[in-house]
């Protein structure tokens, strides 16, 4: 397609999804839905106090749980071999109690893994100093790692090369993504451009044979590399932009987490309800260790999940050729089957413990829901609701600081220019949502709308 003719399309005639489809596809999920029962009651009590719901939830909890999961694990879908991993980045704003939720679901669960590595790298820096001073290396033993926020390559195909030879898996875990993405558009400035393709590489599990100055030729024969880290709505849409050609955005599951009240308790928590969070913590803990001891399998598609999975991969596909069809939105239609079948294994692992090979019906069932769920959230991201939220958290401060009810007029005098650059209607649609969340009231001056918060948004 020439120039020209693209810029048409991209200016009058792209067509995205509508409301109503976004509606038909964006079904809730429940913990109980996606998880075993422990599991899901588990994480139903440790997310209770935070504004995150189980769609993003257990996206995370998944996504840090592929990343124990042995080098060579995958799912086979007739000829094509896919890891067992996950690029998971939620969207979610500063003040959402997102580090809370990283410490419940990625951080705190991985504590008996991180032990277990520990003892490796303990037994191998005694034997390394043990060794006669005339055949020991000058270098001590690379440690292995479990998880890192090292984003920059070298260090990461020095990890690579470091896990491979236990045929461990990596997990890239951060709070914020923006840091990893900002250095992948600097390299790109720069003419290198490495950060870029090692993140596309590792994704499809494959491996590098790379020279350097100081250490020589590295070379690792396979990857596995899982991905889970935050993002704020806004730095994500001006990043993502309106292209994707590398597919770089179409790698990440983005879910979006909802704008919720943080839950609050004013009692003191009772013995029984701290022994039940510990109970919680720990089940998570053993899991994860579980996991990480699990041997290495490909597992299989039984035949209806391989039918069910076509017969809804097959819709993104006409959307993805389709010409009218937003690129970007094209990219992340084409990785729906890759997203589908990583989220289902990781699933499936979760429901048997790697003692049943065939993963069923209902675990891919659950697999492309949740993907469902995550591009509708984006596409709803990208079309205006982290404006929508914007407006929603000026609103909510601009009301508390003034501790009265406040037209649109007067709210909207007090914001930048995106804010003074929206209707009354926007006002006035959102006022009865933010009512319903039992943040504030409404109220009625001459002929216009009035809003006052009453209570503060999560923190």
């Amino acid at each position: 397609m020439n120039e020209a003719l693209e810029s048409v399309l991209d200016k009058h005639q792209r067509r995205e999804l509508s409301d109503v489809e976004l509606d038909a596809i964006q079904q809730p999920i429940t913990f109980e839905e996606a998880l075993p029962a422990d599991l899901a009651a588990a994480l139903k009590l440790l997310m209770e106090p935070y504004p995150s719901d189980p769609l993003c939830s257990t996206l995370i909890f998944a996504a840090a749980m592929s990343g124990v999961l042995k080098l060579g694990t995958g799912i086979n879908h007739r000829t094509k071999v896919m890891p067992a991993n996950l690029y998971v980045c939620p969207v979610a704003r500063t003040g959402t109690t997102k580090s809370s939720v990283f410490d419940e679901l990625v951080e705190f669960p991985l504590a008996l893994v991180k032990a277990e590595v520990a003892k490796v790298n303990a037994e191998a820096l005694e034997t390394h100093l043990n060794l006669p001073k005339g055949r020991r290396p000058k270098r001590p033993p690379m440690e292995l790692l479990c998880v890192t926020s090292d984003i920059t390559p070298e260090a990461l195909v020095a990890h690579f090369v470091r896990q491979a030879k236990d045929n461990r898996p990596l997990l890239l875990a951060k709070d914020e993504a923006s840091e990893y993405f900002e250095r992948m558009v600097l390299d790109m400035k720069q003419g290198r451009g490495s950060s870029m393709g090692l993140f596309l590489e590792c994704f499809d599990g494959k491996g590098r044979t790379k020279s350097t100055r100081g250490d020589g030729v590295m070379s690792y024969p396979a990857s596995k590399l899982s991905f889970v880290a935050c993002i704020q709505p806004e730095i994500l849409t001006e990043m993502m932009g309106t292209t994707d050609y590398a597919g770089k955005w179409s790698r990440l599951l983005t879910p979006v987490m909802p704008t919720r009240l943080l839950k609050l308790e004013d009692s003191d928590l009772s013995e029984a309800e701290g022994q039940e969070y510990d109970e919680a913590r720990q089940l998570l803990r053993e899991l994860a260790l579980e996991l990480y001891e699990l041997d290495p399998q490909v597992y299989e598609l039984t035949a209806e999940a391989r039918a069910h999975v076509n017969a809804w991969f097959r819709p993104y596909l006409q959307k993805a050729i389709d010409p009218t069809t937003p690129q970007i939105m094209q990219s992340m239609f084409n990785k729906g089957m890759a997203h589908a079948l990583r989220i289902a294994v990781v699933l499936h692992v979760f429901h048997t413990k790697g003692k049943v090979l065939k993963v069923p019906l209902e675990r891919i069932q659950m697999a492309t829901r949740m993907v469902d769920a995550c591009f509708a959230g984006t596409i709803r991201m990208r079309r205006g609701n982290a404006g929508a939220n914007k407006l929603l958290q000026h609103i909510q401060t601009t009301t508390l600081k003034a501790k009265r009810p406040m037209t649109w007029q007067e709210i909207k005098g007090k914001g930048d220019d995106e804010i003074r650059s929206l209707a009354a209607q926007d006002f006035n649609d959102l006022v009865p949502v933010m009512v319903e969340m039992g943040i504030g009231e409404q109220g009625l001056r001459k002929r216009s709308i009035t809003y006052m918060g009453t209570k503060e948004l999560a923190a």
